[in-house]
């Protein structure tokens, strides 16, 4: 199996999916608690879990900004004590996606945080972006993720950055992280089912799979920008075709 695509096959009516992300660990301001909770909750719902990148600061000497400085502890136990957050869950996880945060020790070193995380946990590593195909009961969703790299700062232009991967990917479900929101938007477009030959619609949703840093002293308020919703779109999928529901 390519570690771009993965497959699973679940049994009953439905199954959640939780995309866990931009989670920052290090940072001053991660709500560690929060994030954990997430984990707790996939866990008590027999959920999925994608990995969606930034899972910590990692900041370095070339990074921008004073991260380097303001990171509560350095980036070696940054990714010690995440593995020791995630591994509980590791038979939960979907794939691993890199983020641009893991990347800064990549471009300076050669070295992949990213990389090593999943081989430690054992899950198929994604990198940029790949995709995951999930069945129930013969009812098959598709779903695109990538941890992103667009830089809105709107709502509106978040939404419009996730919706561009439509362009590049076919699927039923886009998420990307990155911008540091949780918010969703549903589209449809009609098309031809030869097999049955009538036209139907067909629903794609969009999310952007939100963050674990809290607004106060936060880069987001030395920015203006507006606050955003703490945590992560849980997705449940339905055995009937298009039951797919996403909370933010």
């Amino acid at each position: 199996m390519s570690t771009k695509l993965v497959q699973r096959k679940f049994i009953g009516a439905k199954h959640y999916v939780l995309p866990w992300g931009d989670v920052h660990w290090g940072h001053p301001s991660c709500d560690r608690k929060t994030a954990v909770d997430y984990l707790e909750w996939a866990e008590s719902e027999d959920a999925s879990i994608i990995l969606m990148g930034d899972l910590i600061e990692n900041s370095t000497r070339r990074s921008v900004g004073a991260g380097v400085y303001e990171q509560i502890q350095n980036p070696d136990d940054q990714i010690n004590e995440m593995l020791d957050v995630l591994y509980p869950y590791r038979y939960r996880i979907l794939g691993l996606l890199t983020g641009n945060h893991e990347e800064r020790t990549f471009k300076d070193s050669g070295v992949d945080p990213s990389r090593h995380m999943a081989r430690v946990l054992g899950v198929p590593y994604m990198r940029y972006g790949g995709f995951f195909r999930l069945y129930l009961h013969g009812t098959g969703y598709t779903i695109y993720a990538t941890h992103g790299a667009a830089g809105a700062a709107t709502s509106a232009g978040k939404l419009n950055a996730v919706k561009k991967l439509a362009n590049v990917a076919e699927a039923d479900i886009y998420l990307m992280g990155h911008v540091h929101d949780l918010v969703t938007e549903t589209s449809i477009r009609q098309v031809v089912d030869t097999r049955n030959k009538t036209v139907r619609n067909l629903r794609r949703h969009f999310v952007i799979t939100g963050n674990f840093l809290t607004y106060e002293d936060s880069y987001g308020q030395m920015k203006c920008y507006e606050p955003a919703k703490i945590g992560a779109p849980r997705i449940r999928l339905g055995s009937e075709p298009g039951d797919v529901h996403v909370s933010v």
